[in-house]
Parts: structure tokens; C-alpha cells; sequence
């Protein structure tokens, strides 16, 4: 993490990581809850898309062009 992040913030760093993984999951869930009280079933159509986007994001990881990571130390 040395190579992303000094080492004296990586503690910061992990905190910040966590705190926004988490917002992002509570407004997805207000959103679906919101989605599924106007179109029902059909919401799911978007949960679906969200995943369809985010799937490559998973599989590759965010790395460069050709797929590398960051060095590792």
C-alpha cells in the first residue's frame, strides 16, 4: 500500500475508503427502496444494469490500460 498511499495516512487512507464504500451503499439502498415503490418489480432492470456496468470494474480491477496493478511492496 506504501506505493498508493504513505504509509503515516494509510490508516486515513483505509477510513476514507471505508466511510465512501459506505455512503455508496446506503444511497443505492434509498434509491432501490425509492425505484421499487414507483415501478415495482421492474426496478430490478436497473439493479441489473448497475451490475452490468460494475462487472468489468470487478473482473479487471482498476489498473492500467493492460491490466497491471500498482507495484507492490
Amino acid at each position: 500500500m506504501s506505493a498508493v498511499v504513505a504509509i503515516p495516512l494509510s490508516a486515513t487512507a483505509q477510513a476514507i475508503y471505508a466511510f465512501g464504500s459506505g455512503v455508496v451503499s446506503a444511497g443505492l439502498t434509498a434509491l432501490s427502496g425509492t425505484l421499487y415503490a414507483a415501478y415495482g418489480g421492474l426496478s430490478f432492470l436497473a439493479m441489473a444494469l448497475l451490475c452490468v456496468v460494475a462487472f468489468p470494474f470487478a473482473w479487471y480491477g482498476l489498473g492500467g490500460r493492460d491490466g497491471s496493478q500498482p507495484p507492490r511492496t
